[in-house]
């Protein structure tokens, strides 16, 4: 009975790991070829399914690493929620209709979140008009990590409509917020609604750039401590609000 319990037990553990080397090393085979595969899996099921790309959310998220990897050029150093740590981050568009992941892009541990905004705007519009898709039909959310002056102009360049984050960091931009007061902003409920939970009026919001200047039309919300939105002006290529 022994001699057959070892004798099954090995041979289960060599057949399961026969089993997960092929699937390692088809894996390897397939990765450098990841990006062209996702994009033709999701191209058939946007035709399926007709997923709608009204609005298309834009996120990076890191992704904590232990072990050795000196050779690896997206895991590094990097600050992320907190956690000062080697880490890689992963920048993605997903559709909110149906939470459909579309693009995505790997980047090191130490890039800014704002670093891969120029990146997305290109490799999305790309990909939008490949599918025949109207640029200013989409409107792309982000949060307040998303945005600076120069991004602004350039989704007005892409002519992508966004609602972003801006932070109010300046004390031209705080004094927006303070120029009404509760009672007032409360009479503009961002959503209808019995219930009301933020609140916001529009504000024109200046963007100033070494080379251009714009002009945009964004909201100042209450509670200011949300996520904040902006808009770019050439007239107008976004909107949202500034807290």
């Amino acid at each position: 009975m022994l001699r057959w319990l070892r004798a099954s037990i090995i041979r289960c553990v060599q057949t399961a790991t026969t089993a997960v080397n092929r699937l390692g090393r088809t894996l390897d085979a397939l990765y450098p070829h990841l990006n062209a595969l996702w994009g033709d899996i999701v191209a058939v099921a946007l035709q399926k399914s007709g997923v709608d790309l009204s609005v298309i959310f834009y996120d990076v998220t890191a992704f904590v690493t232990h072990g050795q990897h000196a050779d690896s050029k997206l895991m590094d150093f990097g600050f992320a929620h907190n956690t000062p740590s080697n880490k890689l981050k992963l920048a993605l568009n997903a559709a909110a209709d149906g939470d459909i992941p579309l693009l995505y892009q790997t980047w090191s541990g130490r890039t800014a979140d704002q670093a891969t905004v120029e990146t997305n705007l290109n490799n999305l519009a790309a990909w939008l008009q490949k599918r025949g898709k109207p640029l200013r039909e989409s409107l792309i959310v982000g949060d307040r990590a998303m945005l600076n002056a120069e991004l602004a102009l350039l989704y007005d360049k892409f002519g992508l409509r966004h609602l972003t984050g801006l932070k109010a960091a300046s004390p031209q931009r705080k004094a927006l917020i303070g120029r009404w007061s509760d009672e007032q902003i409360e009479t503009f409920p961002l959503v209808e609604g019995s219930s009301p939970q933020y609140w916001g009026r529009t504000c024109e919001i200046p963007f100033e750039h070494p080379v251009h200047h714009a002009q945009g039309v964004g909201r100042c919300s209450w509670p200011p401590a949300q996520p904040v939105a902006s808009s770019t002006g050439n007239p107008v290529a976004g909107t949202g609000v500034l807290a």
